[in-house]
């Protein structure tokens, strides 16, 4: 064999790798649509990825035993290699039958991971046929066997690595799921074309027993080995992706940062193995290191928020500094996983080299060896990266991975110091075994910065480095009620309090998922209760609505849609168990939601569930988080509100809470596209601080009819609570409706975001890092036209507002009321009447920008008497104003006529300030 095809081995070899770990990242996501639950769904992924891969090492290595010629095994490959890029690009059409059938059948874990297996299982096997068929066919002699090996699986494994960055953070965001696998099939065909058509011949290896390395270990010992160091290695991994959720915030990055960075570590590891480190005492050492690594990393994890938001803030969020950022979080994973991982990758090629094995069966040892280790990490990654977790915490799971590492290796040292006669290392043995002992008694490292989501705050300068933030605050107190790490996410609920005031002390609740607040009972309230009485208001019909609500968060809206007199029924749809426990401690808050017999609560995935379940709904309430948010981002795309469309009635109401913080332009476009195809009509409200509550029809009914249903006690306490006292005050929240939405997405034109092409979580998450956010100038764009914002009786409603409220409202000046969204804006309003109605300086020029303002935002009635005495200000000459102001003026006064389509007025008004020579 050549150097220039063996060079084109190895370099098949990382391609070969690099493909398969693009199909992960890509299947993993294809799965979350079928499975729903994010956590679920990678640890089915991973684990039926890594069982397919056993069972393929397993079968693969036994067939080199029947093929011993070097064209044979190479040709063999290349045909395995085509036969996974065809199931790549077919995986598409595949996927869709099975999700058919998965949506049809009942929510349990059992059935999830066989549909997983129906769907990876083959190209797992077939990807399980790389390293035993090379480690067979690719060596020139017995001596190179174990050095080859380690050769192949360290480049396969690094171009794992490659694969991982490469389909988590450019091809799925750029190209979209489909396009990101035929990226990985095309490789795949080419390395299975350079393979198929090789020309090499010859017998495999020459016929002599490969170097055997002196152990006393046993073959039993060391396949033990191999197995608890795959299961260690994938549990680690797994919580890793957890852990690194709750430190810089559940987004998509995530999987790929981490998963990238122990595939890379592994795949040093292996590289750095030459034929003089293969001993009995290495592998120990291995393991030692690595045991005492990790157990260093537990004790500095308490810290890892702090570091992480001290090297956010000293990056900055300059334009161009989001790749950094991003290159800034693998470093920091790398600078402390990598030395572990190194150690752990080199386990399984020592495992390997420490095997008695001859010339015919070293290709079946390297099957079976790898069919240990892999069913290992299968096994790890759903039993204790993922159902552990309904019963334990991260730091039992760690403290597990650690054991299920050091003690096969206790057992090992054992058996060689025993063989050895070395009195003194046994003697250390008990010593080693009590300190393990004692590092399982150790208490969880300290979740306190864990609890409040450092990532999304800047309190840098107020902490040192080994500072962790404690319990007591300058202004406020932090009481941690609820803490549980669940198998899909890590949930809190958290209480806060300010000081005692001469109006009493204000308390308040967070429910906290994966570190990020997802409602706070006093400063969300407004929020989630107006997206509950919003959709009653404008719903057609009498009693027995049925409403649903996907999204538990604090319970607030399901509390309030439960209380209300002509709802009959709330089905909440809620995918996780950790956030349903930990409604027990918001109960105070959300009208006792768990008590009220007209509300059901449905663990499930919406996806899943409005699938299967074909009832016919009145209201339907969605409260997705961001959508930087892992899995998020799938509740705006267009398949989720057709399904949405379909679960309601002819006048049924859609109601989705959308946030304007750590928001973009291009994304709220993206939103908007995909909500207007599938609902016709919609009406934006302002329902918190940077909150919208979008109300969307198929069928347009008037924006709101609240007569009769304003009239209820319950409805009307809510109202107060959130701030408003009458009917009319509604119409100061509303923004814009369905005609803004299509001209704002004319405006930003961007492609379709749906389950196969997304997109908006990576500009989501840029927005996050940027801490961008949507103000009034983008919401209310002067360009957009003020008939985008105008609406049947707003006018009329502000002027009855401002009789009851001539000056500020009362329930701003309460401290202990919730937020109202009404404040802002109604304290916008006056301030503009103000200057509308006050003196008339600069020949009106600020009284015609306030008129423009209130007539643009929709929030006063053309007012054409108005314009003609400013008009008449103007033609007379007053030596206080400069005429370039009266020109500023007249061209302001000019373009309101024209706005307000006085176009017969503003021809006459133009006519006579040429005349006066003011144009």
């Amino acid at each position: 064999m050549n150097r220039t095809f063996r060079l084109a081995v190895y370099a098949c070899t990382l391609f070969s790798g690099m493909s398969a770990l693009v199909f992960q990242v890509v299947w993993q996501r294809y799965l979350s649509f079928l499975i729903g639950n994010e956590g679920r769904s990678v640890s089915l992924v991973v684990g039926v990825f890594l069982f397919g891969l056993a069972t393929g090492y397993h079968w693969w290595g036994r067939a080199t035993e029947k093929t011993h010629g070097r064209g044979q095994l190479f040709r063999l490959y290349g045909a395995v290699e085509l036969l996974i890029g065809l199931f790549a690009l077919a995986f598409p059409l595949f996927f869709s039958v099975v999700q058919r059938l998965g949506y049809a059948l009942p929510d349990y874990f059992v059935l999830d991971l066989a549909l997983t297996i129906l769907l990876l299982f083959v190209p797992t096997f077939l990807m399980g046929a790389t390293i035993p068929l090379l480690t067979k066919a690719l060596p020139e002699t017995s001596e190179e066997v174990n050095s080859t090996h380690a050769r192949i699986y360290g480049l396969n494994t690094l171009g794992a690595c490659a694969g991982t960055w490469l389909a988590g953070l450019v091809l799925v965001p750029q190209l979209g799921l489909e396009n990101s696998l035929r990226v990985g099939g095309m490789i795949n065909l080419c390395v299975g074309l350079v393979f198929l058509f090789s020309r090499v011949a010859g017998g495999a290896v020459a016929m002599t027993r490969p170097p055997v390395i002196a152990n006393r270990f046993g073959v039993r010992a060391i396949y033990l080995m191999a197995f608890a160091a795959g299961a260690a290695s994938i549990t680690l991994e797994v919580l890793f992706i957890r852990v690194f959720s709750l430190v810089v915030g559940s987004a998509y990055t995530v999987f790929p940062i981490v998963l990238g960075t122990f595939v890379l570590g592994l795949a040093l590891g292996s590289l750095s193995l030459r034929r003089t480190h293969a001993s009995a005492y290495r592998i120990l050492a291995e393991c030692a290191r690595a045991v005492v690594l990790l157990v260093l990393i537990y004790f500095s994890l308490s810290y890892w928020p702090n570091w992480l938001l001290f090297l956010r803030m000293k990056l900055g969020i300059e334009s161009g500094r989001y790749f950094w950022f991003l290159t800034s979080q693998i470093a920091f994973l790398s600078f402390f996983l990598l030395p572990v991982l190194y150690s752990l990758g080199r386990l399984l090629p020592l495992c390997y080299s420490l095997i008695d094995k001859d010339a015919r069966n070293y290709g079946r040892v390297c099957g079976r060896l790898y069919f240990v280790n892999t069913a290992g990490t299968a096994l790890g990654s759903c039993l204790l990266g993922y159902l552990a977790l309904y019963v334990v915490s991260l730091d039992t799971v760690y403290k597990s991975a650690v054991v299920l590492l050091a003690a096969p290796a206790l057992l090992l040292w054992y058996r060689q110091a025993s063989a050895d006669g070395k009195a003194r290392q046994l003697r250390l043995l008990p010593v080693c075994a009590v300190l393990l002992a004692a590092f399982c008694l150790v208490p969880s490292w300290n979740r306190d910065s864990y609890y409040i989501g450092f990532f999304r705050t800047a309190l840098e300068s107020k902490l040192g480095a080994f500072k962790i933030f404690g319990r007591p605050s300058v202004v406020r107190s932090l009481d941690v009620e609820f803490y549980r790490d669940g198998p899909d996410a890590t949930v809190s609920v958290t209480r806060y309090f300010q000081r005692p005031t001469s109006s009493g002390a204000r308390i308040s609740r967070s429910l906290v998922v994966n570190g990020k607040s997802d409602g706070n009972t006093h400063g969300d309230f407004s929020t989630m209760a107006l997206v509950a009485t919003l959709p009653y208001l404008g719903a057609r019909g009498g009693a027995d609505l049925n409403a649903a609500v996907v999204g538990l968060g604090t319970g607030i809206t399901a509390g309030v849609l439960g209380h209300l007199k002509d709802v009959a029924k709330v089905t909440v749809v809620e995918i996780s168990p950790t956030v349903i426990a930990a409604g027990e401690f918001l109960e105070e808050y959300n009208f006792q939601v768990r008590a009220n017999p007209k509300i059901s609560i449905v663990q499930a995935d919406a996806f899943k569930y409005f699938t299967r379940v074909h009832d016919i709904y009145d209201l339907i309430v969605a409260e997705p988080s961001n959508p930087w948010m892992v899995g998020v981002e799938n509740l705006y795309t267009p398949e989720f509100y057709r399904l949405m469309q379909r679960s309601l009635g002819p006048d049924g109401v859609y109601v989705q809470w959308f946030h304007l913080y750590e928001m973009r332009m291009d994304v709220m476009a993206g939103v908007f596209q995909n909500l207007t195809a599938a609902f016709p009509y919609a009406n934006a409200f302002i329902v918190g601080s940077s909150d919208l509550a979008i109300v969307a029809t198929v069928r347009a009914p008037p924006i709101l009819n609240p007569q009769l249903r304003l009239r209820e006690p319950f409805l009307q306490m809510v109202h107060q609570r959130a701030g408003l006292d009458d009917g009319h005050e509604l119409f100061l929240l509303h923004l814009f409706d369905q005609r803004f939405m299509r001209w704002l997405v004319a405006q930003h034109p961007q492609p379709v975001h749906d389950l196969a092409h997304p997109w908006i979580a990576a500009r989501a998450n840029i927005a996050r890092f940027y801490n961008l956010s949507i103000g009034p100038e983008e919401l209310l764009p002067v360009e957009a036209g003020r008939g985008f914002f105008a609406a049947a009786g707003k006018g009329a409603a502000v002027e009855k507002v401002l009789a009851k409220h001539p000056r500020l409202m009362p329930q701003c000046l309460d401290p202990l009321l919730a937020y109202s969204p009404l404040c802002r804006r109604f304290n916008g309003l006056l301030e503009t009447l103000g200057r509308l109605k006050g003196p008339a300086l600069d020949g009106g020029w600020h009284q015609l920008l306030a008129y423009g303002e209130l007539r643009h935002s929709g929030l006063f009635d053309a007012d054409p008497d108005f314009l003609r005495g400013l008009r008449k200000l103007l033609l007379r000459v007053d030596p206080k104003t400069s005429p370039e102001m009266r020109k500023e003026a007249a061209i302001l006064l000019l373009r309101e006529y024209r706005s307000d389509g006085l176009a017969a007025e503003a021809r006459a008004a133009e006519a006579q300030f040429k005349k006066a020579a003011i144009l």
